[in-house]
């Protein structure tokens, strides 16, 4: 009667030790930190994505993409937010307003890990120079304690922009090391989009 309830045993034991693993591999995931900023190589290369520590010890995903279009005419995609539906899949506008100094404030909603959506709020800072454009937030609200984030654009020849976007997000009752995992494959897809867009030009997908 014994050998039987220990075969029993080994499933759920098995299945254990494989989330016990997992974890594991998802926290060095989410925690481990590069302090070098990291650039793909070429256009052909892809997003490079990882998470950055600064010189105070602050961590962030990051994730850069070299993307075959102007400098101008990727900053009007990514501030597009009308019809940020085609860039950004898991974030849901629900006020956008426009401010005459050239913020823009947002109301919002982002896809949950569970089930259902979170509200949050941002002032979009934008920053137009000769050789970088930058547009920033960072402004926690209701169950999001941390939400600073920039994307960072760099001219790397007149039909080349090194794009560089960058998150850090910290949610009531879930794990820093989780948002991160998260972030590393929901930033990959947001640069995707952006280079999807560059070439086939804005669907007019509302956000």
């Amino acid at each position: 009667m014994r050998q039987p309830r220990r075969r029993w045993l080994i499933l759920p034991i098995g299945l254990l030790l494989l989330m016990a693993a997992l974890t594991l591999v998802l926290f060095v995931r989410g925690t481990w930190a590069d302090t070098e900023r990291r650039i793909p190589a070429g256009i052909d290369e892809g997003p490079v994505c990882y998470v950055h520590q600064d010189a105070s010890g602050e961590k962030e995903v990051c994730c850069a993409l070299r993307v075959a279009a102007p400098m101008d005419e990727v900053w009007e995609a990514i501030t597009d937010y009308e019809h940020f539906g085609d860039i950004c899949t898991c974030v849901h506008a629900d006020r956008i307003a426009h401010e005459p100094d050239g913020r823009c404030r947002l109301e919002a909603r982002a896809n949950s890990i569970s089930p259902g959506q979170i509200p949050f709020a941002v002032e979009m800072q934008h920053e137009q120079m000769l050789d970088q454009y930058v547009s920033s937030w960072d402004q926690p609200s209701g169950e999001v304690h941390v939400n600073r984030g920039r994307w960072v654009l760099t001219p790397l020849g007149p039909r080349e922009t090194l794009l560089e976007v960058s998150l850090e997000v910290q949610v009531r009752h879930v794990p820093t090391f989780v948002l991160r995992n998260l972030s590393l494959g929901r930033l990959r897809e947001v640069g995707l989009a952006v280079a999807r867009r560059m070439r086939e030009g804005p669907s007019g997908k509302p956000w």
